[in-house]
């Protein structure tokens, strides 16, 4: 009796064992299948990386060749409007002949303020303005003959000297050299040049061609400067 009981219990443990391995094998092959989805997931993605990266260098290669014909076409603009400022000065040359009070320096066209305005004043005085037209009609001359596909711009910038002001009208010397800016600039608009080819600025002192104290030196710094340029 014993024996038997023995027998029975060897069967039944020989028949769990196997009911585990057969669910082992499940788990194995469930597991197997798991792992090869992941593999067809891994190998799709890594051809997809692929496909970004070369897409990607692709859109760099474009967009650099882009960026230096945008710069060639850009230099030439730059060099194109050159010319027709340097044709500008050379006008203005012959007008202006040996004046002092009238000067070009680079690629600006500098008027010291005593031309065109009194002291602490924006109101252009009518001799100052009188020369500024007859600058002011010589530019738009040259500017009729600019390409339309350059896009270029006439700025004015207001200049004082460092000695300061403190008036109702004129606080400091940005609304002062702002002021004169604007002058300037509806002076210009009024002998017809587009609003949106002009803009107007003021810088106060902090803009000095002289760093002196003479009366030279602070003539100097109070000025008007036009300049032909780009956008």
């Amino acid at each position: 009796e014993e024996k038997t009981t023995t027998q029975e219990e060897s069967t039944a443990s020989i028949k769990e064992m196997k009911m585990r391995s057969t669910e082992t094998l499940k788990q194995v092959a469930f597991l197997t299948e798991e792992i090869g989805a992941l593999k067809n997931e891994i190998i799709l993605l890594n051809a997809a990386l692929e496909y970004s990266e070369q897409t990607l260098l692709t859109k760099e290669l474009k967009i650099e060749v882009l960026g230096e014909r945008l710069n060639k076409a850009l230099t030439s603009k730059v060099f194109e409007l050159q010319k027709y400022r340097s044709e500008f000065f050379g006008k203005l040359q012959l007008i202006l002949g040996d004046r002092k009070d009238i000067k070009i320096v680079g690629d600006r066209f500098i008027f010291e303020s005593e031309l065109l305005f009194n002291s602490a004043s924006a109101n252009l005085q009518s001799a100052g303005m009188e020369k500024l037209k007859q600058i002011g009609l010589t530019l738009m001359d040259t500017t009729q003959d600019i390409p339309a596909d350059i896009d270029w711009i006439i700025q004015v910038e207001g200049h004082t000297d460092k000695r300061s002001i403190k008036t109702v009208q004129y606080p400091s010397n940005w609304e002062l050299s702002t002021a004169r800016a604007n002058s300037v600039l509806k002076l210009l608009l009024d002998l017809g040049f587009a609003p949106h080819r002009l803009s107007a600025a003021g810088y106060g002192e902090f803009y000095p061609l002289s760093d002196g104290d003479s009366d030279e030196d602070l003539q100097q710094n109070r000025r008007i400067e036009l300049k032909l340029t780009s956008r």
